[in-house]
């Protein structure tokens, strides 16, 4: 409990020094020229509109005091900034920029396109519809929709004034588009300019042809043909169930809509500005394709915003069990998640595997739109905080500076409280800046916070995880379970996020860092990895069926793969497939593992008529379960491994008993694929990840071979970054860790052959983590 104890008295000797200058532990410039730099930069988010300005110097001293570097402002600020319909006051921004920079502090800069003010909802039609046709009204925020043609043009004149304004502004070192694109489920809107845009996508879609809709879709079912592409309706409303090929033609169209706004917005910029660019994107907000944003957008940096203790309250599949556990810390996996895959997001943006990120919004404490919110434990934030930084963040950005007193968000905690004094984020923020300091002076970050001292480049992962956004859509147009109303399924089993998050929960319990990545991403950095693993990916592009073909390495795929073709349609020669027709085009998925998927079922969570077998231990069933036969076209899966090194699933139960519902083919020389039919959870995944990596030869965060007995559990998790840097959380607040309990990490750590050197953490009891603490070793001491 010692590091919690010193965290909590640091308060005061912290509210002591706010009145002077705190040293500088960490340089502040870290913007040159136009890439966004690598650099350890913490930020905070700020808003002066919502402050007497005889604060605004004050807030500024204490920012820079404290090691912050940069400042983001601006993002709900359009009626104050154009108060008047073409008649536009700059004097909040222009006062506000002017007093952060004369302070050393960079400012992010948003465009306030998120909160359209009253005379633009008065004078213009730009507001959203629901899928009952209900118009959204004015009073909140992101109550536009995207297909706007008066949206459009009216965010365009203000992004072009404000980037002409500030676009060479010293002080600006960021541009941010609007503010959590697809929050409030405002991706779909189902108002008339939508409709008409569908019906000019659609058209374009179909090569002008409505008789190849009619037949993409499969209209001949329920008499459902159109005539012309005017007498398509968005899909809501329908007496039953709609065309699910119609609904996922809506979704693709939408998120096109939303990524035409954003990069019309970057484009805007670019004009006038040679700033790096980004936006602020929400975790397990899969209602459009953030790689193609990316892409398209051009981000200089992807960000994304991180409240754990929210997500894990609002998800709908976290079980009430998992609710419980980790009220106050998180889920240990969630976070790891997001920033790997926007890690990868940012990498799309310049078709890598992984470009420049960080968090934009950090929980500073209870927020104010969960169905609870409770505290966090103390010192998470410093953990959340460090859990960034063993990833390779390069923004380490805590909402809010100050709880705001009013409005919507007024119970929504800040780093420092409405009477100005401080809160426990801004305690626990300033440990990790004290913490970093001891990382530079430890030799692992150079003086200007790079982590090239550590080898950040020189060690990779050698897994990836491909994350596909338009399989989320299929999934929901086509979820083979739950309950219809109005235009979506609802309560079905079957949810990407939870698939994508077990299969990557698995590797971090073995402590195995991984990349997230998109279905683009080129063969040279598919070339990087030895394991490529799909959870699921509903249709499978012929591209990226060529570049698993030439992928040197093994694959895994999940449950649901390559099982739709056309618009959404069963293969007629049966999943895995991605030919309507049925005849085998080169190259073919089944080169790598010919097999078949002959029947689906979705189950209950809690029917336990049967289970899977592997490796001697019984794993339940749920959600999802598929028939296999490991044999297509004459040619049989076969997988020459012998003794310890076979795979093999089987079900157990009443009435499969014996079947597989787990396909290997090896294609000599070397390539192993393998198919796991059915819902696998970390639980069973953990072990077979095990055994696969140790057979590629792929070694974890302690350059370890990867054993089942590894297994880190509920709350011990590990990070390796570059060669030397090794980050250990405790994800439990309310009992320390042991770390001599896994004889690996004794090995690892404490051996005598060991070359670690705690460089963080309790120097007189280093085999104990107490409860929410961080350790950071030092491999190459």
């Amino acid at each position: 409990m010692r590091t919690r104890t010193l965290l909590l008295t640091g308060a005061v000797a912290v509210t002591a020094a706010l009145g002077h200058a705190r040293q500088q532990v960490l340089p502040q410039e870290h913007n040159k020229g136009a890439a966004w730099p690598s650099t350890i930069k913490f930020a905070v988010d700020y808003y002066p509109s919502q402050w007497p300005e005889s604060m605004w110097e004050g807030d500024a001293q204490r920012m820079a005091n404290a090691s912050i570097s940069h400042v983001r402002i601006s993002e709900f600020d359009w009626a104050l900034l154009e108060p008047r319909d073409g008649h536009y006051d700059w004097s909040l921004l222009d006062k506000s920029i002017d007093v952060l920079g004369a302070h050393g502090l960079k400012v992010i800069l948003a465009t306030p396109t998120a909160a359209p003010p009253i005379w633009v909802v008065r004078d213009y039609d730009i507001l959203a519809t629901d899928d009952h046709l209900r118009q959204r009204r004015f009073g909140s925020r992101r109550h536009y929709s995207f297909s706007s043609p008066d949206f459009r043009k009216l965010s365009k004149r203000f992004v072009d004034a404000m980037a002409q304004r500030y676009g060479q502004h010293d002080a600006v070192a960021l541009w941010h588009l609007d503010n959590e694109f697809g929050n409030h489920e405002d991706t779909r809107s189902y108002d008339v300019h939508a409709r008409n845009a569908f019906r000019r996508w659609l058209k374009h879609r179909y090569g002008g042809s409505i008789a190849a809709l009619n037949a993409a879709q499969g209209r001949v079912f329920w008499s459902s043909q159109y005539d012309s592409f005017d007498d398509i309706e968005l899909p809501t409303l329908e007496q039953t169930e709609s065309s699910p090929a119609l609904r996922l033609d809506f979704y693709h169209f939408s998120s096109d809509q939303l990524i035409d706004y954003a990069v019309m917005q970057a484009e805007t910029i670019r004009k006038h500005s040679d700033k790096p660019i980004t936006t602020n994107l929400m975790p397990f907000e899969f209602s459009f394709d953030h790689h193609e944003l990316a892409r398209r957008a051009r981000l200089d940096v992807a960000t994304w915003d991180s409240y754990p203790l929210g997500n894990c309250e609002v998800l709908d599949w976290v079980t009430d069990a998992d609710k419980i556990r980790y009220a106050r810390t998180g889920r240990p996996d969630a976070q790891a998640l997001q920033h790997a895959l926007y890690r990868g997001v940012a990498g799309a943006a310049h078709n890598k595997a992984r470009g420049p990120w960080g968090v934009m919004e950090q929980q500073p404490g209870p927020v104010n739109w969960a169905t609870n919110n409770p505290s966090p434990a103390p010192g998470m934030v410093r953990l959340w905080l460090h859990d960034m930084l063993s990833q390779g963040s390069s923004l380490n950005n805590i909402f809010r500076w100050r709880q705001v007193p009013f409005g919507q968000e007024q119970m929504h905690a800040g780093m420092f409280r409405p009477d100005n004094s401080p809160d426990a984020a801004f305690v626990e923020q300033q440990a990790a800046v004290d913490d970093v300091a001891v990382l530079r002076d430890a030799g692992l970050l150079d003086e200007d916070l790079h982590w090239t001292a550590a080898g950040n480049e020189t060690r990779r992962p050698k897994v990836a995880i491909v994350m596909d956004y338009p399989s989320v859509w299929a999934l929901e147009a086509n979820p083979q379970g739950g309950d219809f109303d109005i235009s979506k399924f609802k309560d079905y089993g079957f949810q990407y996020a939870e698939l994508l998050s077990e299969w990557h929960a698995a590797f971090r319990r073995l402590a195995v860092d991984v990349d997230v990545i998109g279905p683009a991403t080129s063969d040279e950095e598919l070339a990087r990895y030895r394991l490529l693993v799909v959870p699921t990916m509903v249709k499978l592009s012929k591209d990226f069926e060529a570049r698993l073909d030439r992928f040197p390495g093994d694959v895994v795929v999940g449950p649901r793969f390559a099982s739709k073709v056309d618009t959404l349609s069963v293969p007629l020669d049966l999943p895995p497939s991605s030919t309507p027709s049925g005849a085998k085009e080169q190259p073919s998925f089944a080169d790598r593992l010919p097999m078949r998927v002959t029947r689906v079922e979705s189950i209950r969570k809690d029917l336990d008529d049967e289970f899977v077998v592997f490796d001697g231990k019984d794993y339940p069933i749920r959600t999802w379960v598929e028939w296999l036969e490991c044999a297509r076209d004459g040619h049989e899966a076969v997988n020459d491994a012998e003794g310890a090194d076979a795979l093999s699933m089987t079900l157990g139960g009443h009435h499969r008993k014996g079947a597989s519902v787990l396909c290997q083919h090896r294609r000599p020389p070397t390539q192993l694929t393998t198919y796991i039919g059915f819902y696998a959870t970390a639980d069973v995944l953990l072990p077979f990840f095990a055994k696969t990596l140790a057979q590629l030869g792929v070694r974890n965060a302690l350059d370890q071979l990867p054993d089942a007995s590894h297994d880190l559990g509920a709350h011990l998790r590990l990070a390796r970054h570059g060669e030397r840097a090794l980050f250990a959380f405790n994800y439990d607040d309310r009992a320390a860790v042991d770390l001599g309990q896994w004889p690996h990490l004794r090995d690892g750590l404490f051996s005598s052959e060991a070359r670690a050197k705690l460089v963080v953490g309790q120097q007189d009891t280093p085999e104990t983590i107490a409860p929410t603490d961080v350790q950071i070793w030092d491999l190459g001491a």
